[in-house]
């Protein structure tokens, strides 16, 4: 029970932040139409989760801040949807959706490893 009470609270604490990174970014960049904040957090939670694993945490420390705030922050549905609606009427994906697939998947396997070797 504790268990999910912790990711409970961690995801809360990550999904509100990933709620106001996304609001920042739409305010300060109105015109751009990429998803830079759903990169933003993806690249940051890859970075954090990769760096967090390299400590040895307690069971419940971890659940609270990888399971459940990183969790939260990071959102990989999003990604996907983000992903299907830059395919154009004729399913034929934008320049777009290869970027932005390679940046979440390379650069986010990179951030993920450098978290952790730093």
């Amino acid at each position: 029970m504790i268990k999910i009470l912790l990711v409970l609270l961690g995801g809360g604490v990550g999904a509100v932040l990933r709620g106001l990174i996304t609001n920042l970014f739409k305010k300060s960049f109105p015109k751009v139409t990429f998803p830079l904040a759903t990169t933003v957090v993806n690249l940051v939670g890859c970075f954090l989760i990769g760096y967090i694993s390299q400590f040895d945490l307690n069971d419940s420390l971890k659940t609270l801040i990888v399971t459940g705030m990183l969790g939260g922050l990071t959102t990989f549905s999003t990604m996907m949807y983000e992903l299907i609606q830059m395919l154009n009427d004729d399913n034929k994906p934008s320049p777009y959706f290869y970027i932005y697939a390679l940046v979440q998947f390379v650069l986010g396997l990179l951030c993920c490893l450098l978290g952790y070797y730093v």
